[in-house]
């Protein structure tokens, strides 16, 4: 699903990854806000909100940081 959305390089917006994981806006705000910082997306743009998969992060099983739940 996630290639399919996000296309390989195309933007994501907020509204869009809410519906798609059934959470509220706000919710779904602080759940990119994470993924963010655990520098799996890139904002694309501020308004409206649009992000990414960053390309980061991913291969590194032994990594120390925890994934965000969702």
């Amino acid at each position: 699903m996630q290639e399919q959305k996000f296309g390989g390089w195309r933007s994501l917006t907020l509204d869009d990854a809410a519906h798609y994981l059934g959470l509220s806006k706000q919710s779904a705000r602080k759940v990119v806000k994470e993924l963010e910082q655990a520098g799996l997306i890139e904002y694309t743009k501020r308004r409206p909100l649009m992000f990414r998969f960053s390309g980061d992060g991913v291969d590194s099983a032994d990594s120390s940081e925890e994934m965000p739940e969702i």
